[in-house]
């Protein structure tokens, strides 16, 4: 029986006009970026962000000193990848806007908002790879040009017609006031400003991994429902100080989707 020829395959046959040190060099300097901009990420997702398919390459980078795998609270997932002082160095040679990367101390990384954090990650990624989203903003690029009352999102995702969606990764139900103050929040962000500046965003993009609370803010941002303004009394305590309707505009504005985790 003779045996199945083998294929060959040159790498150099894929790396179009870069040798393959100026691709490795682009890789690092896409993670560096990337892991500076979100604060963390992990090997998993730097694999889908490279495109590749062994999680070979952010084991070197740790060894090289521009990553560090530090272990979290939960276990799920057991390590998050930071930046080293060589990273973040790298990373901030390549921005024009520089922050306080304040994971490099992981005591400041909040354990609670991991998996949340991570999932806005995954969906960003998985827009990117598809073609659907050019360019994004994180919570830390986008932060400084939020107003007064608009909801922050998690990402700013822009598409090719040159729109920009805020996303909002929803894991759990809100209620009461949080969820009045989350309708209201996205309707000020999707709304002109008082002083005649264009709304922030064209549209919001909510991403839950539930039916259920899906169906909740579904209900919450449907035509006439009740939004509610809450303030402060003399007392400290929250009360309701006024009832609106959702406008009729906002149809049209709220995308809702699914995903699994």
């Amino acid at each position: 029986m003779e045996k199945p020829e083998r294929i060959r395959v040159n790498p150099r046959d894929y790396l179009g006009d870069l040798s393959a040190y100026a691709m490795g060099e682009k890789h690092k300097r896409r993670v560096a970026i990337w892991i500076y901009l979100w604060g963390y990420t992990t090997a998993a997702l730097i694999r889908m962000l490279l495109q590749k398919e062994a999680y070979g390459w952010t084991t070197n980078a740790i060894k090289r000193g521009l990553l560090r795998a530090m272990n979290t609270a939960s276990g799920s997932p057991r390590q998050i990848i930071t930046l080293t002082e060589m990273g973040q160095a790298l990373a901030e040679q390549h921005l024009p806007q520089h922050f306080n990367y304040v994971e490099r101390d992981p005591h400041k990384i909040n354990q609670a908002t991991i998996w949340h954090q991570l999932l806005a990650q995954r969906v960003t990624i998985e827009a990117m790879n598809s073609g659907e989203v050019n360019a994004i903003a994180t919570e830390r690029q986008d932060a400084a040009q939020s107003r007064r009352g608009e909801k922050k999102p998690d990402v700013v995702w822009r598409f090719a017609d040159n729109t920009r969606a805020g996303i909002e990764m929803e894991l759990s139900g809100k209620w009461d006031r949080r969820l009045d103050e989350f309708v209201s929040g996205v309707i000020t962000a999707l709304s002109p400003a008082t002083d005649g500046r264009p709304a922030r965003f064209d549209r919001f993009i909510v991403i839950t991994n539930s039916d259920a609370i899906t169906k909740r803010y579904e209900a919450a941002f449907a035509k006439g429902a009740h939004v509610r303004l809450w303030r402060k009394n003399s007392r400290g305590v929250w009360e309701v100080s006024e009832v609106n309707e959702v406008p009729d505009w906002l149809r049209g504005k709220i995308e809702f989707r699914k995903i699994e985790t």
